[in-house]
């Protein structure tokens, strides 16, 4: 289930990979790499509070995950908790000091808390332009 989604994540078919990572999720829950996939997923398709809640069970399955934490970060600006996001994004580069990702998250979410950036409302659309 997990590839399938995969597979419709990169043919940009957001909706179909969310519901193939949804189920792989709720197979084996405590999988962080399916949660944080369905998690982009669920950013891609413009559904922020579902992105929000698969982030937090990815995190609480790795916490020291930086890429996961960034993505946590993502999930709460999305969902406009834009201190938590911003708090999120510094552990992530904390946690990975030399990870240009988790650096670009920690700056996105800064600007878009800072009114320097709009908020976007889908992830992909967001970070397209961005070359992320």
């Amino acid at each position: 289930m997990w590839s399938v989604g995969k597979i419709h994540q990169r043919l940009g078919d957001h909706a179909l990979a969310l519901r193939w990572f949804s189920q792989a999720h709720e197979i084996n829950p405590a999988q962080p790499d399916v949660a944080r996939e369905a998690s982009l997923s669920a950013m891609d398709c413009g559904e922020s509070a579902l992105a929000l809640r698969y982030c937090e069970k990815a995190v609480l399955s790795a916490p020291d995950d930086a890429g996961l934490i960034a993505n946590l970060a993502l999930a709460n600006m999305l969902c406009g908790n834009d201190e938590e996001a911003v708090r999120q994004a510094i552990l992530a580069a904390k946690a990975a000091p030399n990870d240009k990702v988790s650096a670009f998250v920690l700056s996105f979410v800064t600007e878009v808390r800072d009114g320097k950036r709009q908020r976007p409302r889908r992830l992909h659309e967001a970070l397209a332009s961005e070359g992320v």
